[in-house]
């Protein structure tokens, strides 16, 4: 062999040798870090969360003191665990509440509530669920922190972490309910979502190998959506989570076959808006709580087919009436009622935990809402998201919704300047539901005093006992048993200027009863109306309300203690055999107070209690007042009306026959009549007021008479009063209506007519 044949085989040699030493770097070394980017972010909107950190006092403090906390976990070796996690519910005292989490021990389990160590393989996979979390959202952080700081060291954590979980995921068995790296792949698609935007920011950043690259696509994000497909959940807010997480994954890979999946598959997006959302908006499971935690995971996925695709999910009617539903629902305070398994007392869409905020700074984007300003503008908990994706300025709105019918929800809202009123008659709520058809909650000068307790943790030792039964909530509790799982009926919803009516029925919640309550609106004050009647003559009806606040009944000689017969009531009075009473409840000493008169159809026994308080705080007690009738039918009537010390309002009022009141306010005399559905009439209800400045005031006499196609009502005092307004049932017959022989204007109301008279 010639010299120069050995030199040019030499030289080929060496030159795969350089060309697999080469590809080998390319494989296992990450290409450079370069300026930091995103395929979902574009540069202006990295460059104005920049601006914001630096400008804005509220987010600067919010990046000061993230930069903190992940300087502790630079310091600390991070292990990503071997094993999958279990269920927050698993790592839990005996009394519900959460034990001590102590990152550096994961055997021994602490709880300060009893002072004891846990011990056990369920408390050390509840352990599991929790490490898993904190490394995840650890993860996050630094990837968004590196975005803002351009600090090279938070983008190589975020790296280290998410390389971790590649090249061990593949190793945890598929558990019981459907997860790998938790027991539940619903906790799984929620930390799915997180990471996919980990990996955006550091793939697009230069963070990671090509290597790298791959094993997180193909060995964890592919195998993690595999999971999630393997256990659809149908009209589930699991599923939400479930194609978000998926869909998430395949707009950021470019994988067509699970868009498909996510977005137009027999279980995708457009199969659950049109299968698990009412005509409402709200989500079917009946929750405020479950309609916002199934409503995040949409948002976000209809944010990554806005940006990475010309086809926005947000053009989705259905979507957008998910995202207005809680801000017509929420309170002025932007709290929002937490009826059924609502979630924890005193939730509010502008912080933690609803993350409604979230939503709002996604869908902004978009929809150029101009409400959203409310709620962006007032946020508790600044977040990562606010920073990078919600605007950089808001318009100053207040939440002032008007009142509104959910219908299908089955939720009516009665609003004004001074009250909300809520009235919960729709369907049971499956799962999450509570036994608590017509069930009221009062809000009032900025103040939440008679809501629902919402509910805690499914642990809790409660839950079930107490914040799930009839007792516990602002409704009528019959033979100390709680409500059947039922629907009710709206029977009048009016929410004109001149009438304020909510009526509605559920006879299915106690078998052979007759179940009905009515709330008429005043600009100052409330109507109740609570008429019950049994199958028999020895019912004992009990009217509750519970109330965030100091009880004192107007005659304190009468009170006497007594043993109450409920579960939790503790420390019971009682006023036996009443007619009429006073009372109010002051709300921590800062001159606000919720006053209630009652005028029962027949006498009643009262009784004042402790009981437990609402959900964010069982320990607490709240001040119930409960009104019993023992016998076959009785209409609980009470007057409700909320004072300040701003201004002094003087109230009294009288019963007028089984149903009417008369309302004296101030030196104004207001006259309400409403008939029971058992009654026969076509007038549903009338209101009027008095031209008498004095005690003798009159009910109208109306004398009614049908011929042909015409309706004629004669009111004999007429000029007795300065207004008249009369709501009937509306008949396919009757095309005219006379007063006094005068032809009225009717006014439609859903199944009702409205006159207006004077």
């Amino acid at each position: 062999m010639s010299s120069y044949n050995k030199i040019t085989k030499i030289g080929i040699l060496l030159s795969l040798i350089c060309c697999f030493i080469s590809i080998n770097y390319i494989y296992q070394t990450p290409l450079g870090k370069v300026e930091p980017s995103s395929k979902i972010l574009n540069k202006e909107e990295i460059k104005n969360a920049q601006l914001k950190a630096k400008s804005n006092e509220e987010w600067s403090a919010f990046l000061k003191w993230e930069v903190e906390q992940a300087e502790k976990w630079l310091t600390e070796e991070i292990t990503i665990p071997s094993q999958g996690g279990g269920h927050p519910s698993w790592f839990i005292c005996k009394d519900g509440s959460a034990l001590f989490y102590n990152p550096n021990s994961s055997k021994q389990h602490f709880c300060e509530q009893d002072q004891h160590i846990y011990i056990g393989d369920s408390y050390d996979h509840g352990w599991l669920y929790r490490r898993h979390q904190q490394i995840i959202q650890a993860a996050f952080n630094f990837a968004h922190l590196y975005l803002i700081t351009e600090n090279p060291v938070y983008g190589e954590k975020a790296r280290e972490i998410l390389v971790g979980y590649s090249e061990v995921y593949s190793k945890y068995p598929l558990q019981s309910n459907g997860g790998r790296l938790y027991w539940q792949s619903l906790d799984e698609a929620v930390s799915l979502i997180s990471l996919v935007q980990v990996f955006d920011i550091i793939n697009e950043s230069g963070f990671l190998s090509y290597r790298e690259k791959t094993m997180i696509k193909s060995k964890f994000f592919k195998e993690s959506a595999q999971t999630l497909m393997m256990n659809e959940k149908g009209t589930s807010n699991w599923q939400a989570w479930h194609i978000a997480a998926i869909g998430m994954i395949g707009y950021l890979l470019e994988e067509e076959e699970l868009i498909e999946y996510a977005v137009n598959g027999e279980q995708g997006f457009f199969y659950l808006i049109e299968n698990s959302v009412t005509e409402d908006g709200f989500w079917h499971e009946g929750s405020i709580a479950y309609h916002l935690y199934a409503l995040r995971p949409l948002t976000w996925l209809a944010e990554y087919s806005t940006r990475l695709t010309e086809d926005s999910l947000f053009k989705s009617e259905i979507l957008k009436k998910m995202i207005d539903a809680p801000i017509q629902y929420a309170y002025p305070d932007h709290t929002v009622p937490t009826n059924n398994n609502g979630g924890i007392y005193g939730m509010t869409l502008i912080g933690e935990p609803l993350s409604g905020v979230e939503i709002y700074e996604l869908a902004s984007n978009y929809f150029q809402d101009a409400r959203f300003g409310s709620i962006l503008n007032r946020q508790d908990s600044p977040t990562f998201t606010g920073l990078f994706y919600g605007p950089i300025e808001y318009e100053r709105n207040p939440l002032m919704e008007k009142s509104i019918n959910f219908s299908s929800f089955g939720h009516g809202i009665l609003r004004n300047a001074r009250m909300s009123l809520l009235m919960d008659y729709g369907f049971h709520g499956g799962y999450h539901g509570h036994f608590d058809k017509l069930h009221l909650d009062f809000y009032a000068l900025e103040e939440r005093f008679a809501t629902d307790p919402g509910a805690p943790a499914h642990s809790h030792p409660l839950f079930e006992s107490w914040y799930k039964q009839t007792i516990s909530h602002n409704t009528v509790t019959i033979n100390g048993e709680s409500q059947l799982d039922t629907a009710g009926d709206l029977i009048l919803y009016s929410e004109t200027e001149d009438f304020n009516l909510l009526h509605s029925s559920a006879n299915d919640a106690y078998p052979g009863v007759t179940y009905e309550r009515s709330l008429w609106l005043n600009d100052l004050y409330t109507i109740d109306w609570f008429y019950v009647e049994g199958n028999s003559p020895s019912h004992v009806f009990d009217w509750v309300v519970h109330v965030d606040g100091n009880f004192s009944f107007h005659s304190p000689n009468q009170v006497k203690k007594a043993d109450i017969d409920y579960d939790y009531f503790t420390n019971g009075k009682t006023i036996p055999y009443i007619t009429k009473f006073k009372g109010s409840w002051n709300k921590d000493n800062n001159g606000v107070q919720l006053n209630i008169l009652g005028l029962p159809s027949k006498p009643v026994d009262l009784f004042l209690a402790n009981t437990p308080g609402p959900s964010n705080d069982s320990y607490m007690v709240r001040d119930t007042l409960l009104q019993r009738y023992m016998g076959k039918k009785i209409q609980f009537t009470n007057i409700l009306y909320p004072t300040n010390i701003e201004g002094a309002l003087t109230l009294d009022a009288i019963r007028v026959g089984d149903n009417g009141v008369i309302v004296k306010l101030n030196e104004q005399y207001h006259l309400y009549w409403y008939r029971n559905q058992s009654q026969s009439s076509p007038i549903i209800a009338w209101k009027a007021q008095s031209i008498h400045p004095h005690s003798e005031v009159n009910f109208p006499r109306l004398e009614i008479t049908e011929t042909g196609d015409t309706l004629s009502i004669q009111i004999v005092n007429l000029n007795e009063y300065y207004s008249l307004r009369i709501i009937l049932d509306d008949s396919p017959v009757i095309k005219k209506y006379l007063i006094n022989g005068e032809e009225v204007i009717a006014e439609m109301l859903n199944n009702q007519i409205l006159l207006k008279v004077k």
